[in-house]
């Protein structure tokens, strides 16, 4: 019998019959996706947004490294030679003026302190400026009630007996160099001792020496100094003090002694230079400033307002703060969506 597919083999017969079935279903597949798969939406043109310019309070703060200046340790040295046979000092205690701190051949040896260092004896018909540092140390400790003048007259000796008698030394009237020690002109506080007791001391010989103390605060401005106008002030932790830009430092005893207590041990750290009084200003969001190809940064009132030139005080992630005086009360958050002009003029 004669038949169609007379010349085929069963095997070709049957592949073609799978090559046939796959290629129906891919159709079928296709017909379906065509029909399930929704046509494309086109999406919306964004709408301008325009919001309010926050006004806010504004305090401008700058970073600076902080550090302290020590006064160089000052040296208590004796003016006589013997044995000490007493030390009525200790590491940490402060001197007070017109006190024994020691004992050498068991005279007493007093504390002096005034603005500089007494370098002679001094005896009755004596006159200068030593004299009148030696008055003013008597009036001070109560034993002198006249005015210092440089002159050491009887009322000057009967000052010195006074003194002589009150600390248990011989009383002579006159001034030996040898029964004081002079201790600087403000507060002394012990650092080290250099002899003990029983140890022979020769004029001249360091007994003590004071502690390093806090003399002012090093502040280390970034390059190009900073740029704040108004009173400021130099917070380190708690502590805050009156500080002026462009000084690089921080006096008076007592800010410095808050700063060094701020600062701790290591006497130095990170502080911050900011506004005493806080001022007013403006927050624009960040989104909508532009900063054209030419590299000047504005904003926009409307999607089709004149740019506005913006001069920033600060900024962060938020937005940026500028001057009360900014011209605007409300900006375009988008213009980079909605203008299709970006350049800033």
């Amino acid at each position: 019998m004669t038949s169609w597919c007379s010349g085929l083999s069963w095997r070709q017969l049957g592949a073609g019959m799978v090559t046939g079935a796959v290629v129906g279903a891919l159709a079928v597949s296709a017909l379906m996706i065509d029909r399930l798969t929704p046509a494309p939406v086109l999406a919306a043109t964004p709408a301008p947004v325009v919001v309010p310019v926050v006004v806010s309070s504004y305090r401008a703060i700058t970073a600076v490294a902080v550090s302290i200046n020590f006064d160089a340790p000052l040296l208590g040295i004796v003016r006589r030679s013997g044995i000490v046979t007493q030390l009525r000092i200790g590491l940490g205690d402060n001197i007070v003026n017109g006190d024994i701190v020691a004992r050498v051949d068991a005279k007493p040896l007093i504390a002096m302190m005034t603005k500089t260092a007494p370098f002679r004896d001094l005896r009755q018909g004596d006159h200068g400026t030593d004299v009148r540092l030696l008055q003013s140390w008597l009036s001070d400790l109560g034993f002198l009630d006249s005015k210092p003048d440089q002159n050491y007259d009887s009322g000057t000796a009967a000052a010195v007996k006074k003194w002589q008698r009150s600390v248990g030394d011989t009383v002579t009237g006159r001034f030996d160099l040898g029964s004081v020690v002079w201790v600087g002109s403000a507060m002394f506080v012990v650092g080290a001792m250099s002899v003990v007791p029983g140890q022979s001391v020769v004029a001249g010989e360091t007994l003590f020496s004071s502690a390093a103390m806090a003399q002012s605060v090093k502040v280390v401005e970034p390059p190009g100094g900073i740029q704040q106008s108004g009173d400021q002030v130099l917070e380190v932790g708690n502590a805050s003090v009156p500080y002026v830009t462009g000084s690089g430092a921080v006096t008076g005893t007592d800010n410095v002694l808050a700063i060094s207590a701020a600062l701790g041990a290591s006497g130095e750290g990170i502080g911050r230079v900011r506004s005493a009084v806080p001022v007013t200003t403006k927050l624009l969001p960040a989104s909508s400033i532009v900063t054209d190809r030419s590299g000047r940064t504005c904003v926009f009132e409307s999607v089709d307002g004149p740019a506005v030139a913006v001069t920033t005080l600060a900024g962060g992630l938020g937005g940026v703060i500028v001057a009360d005086s900014f011209p605007l009360s409300e900006v375009l958050a988008n213009p980079v969506e909605t203008r299709s002009g970006l350049s800033c003029g």
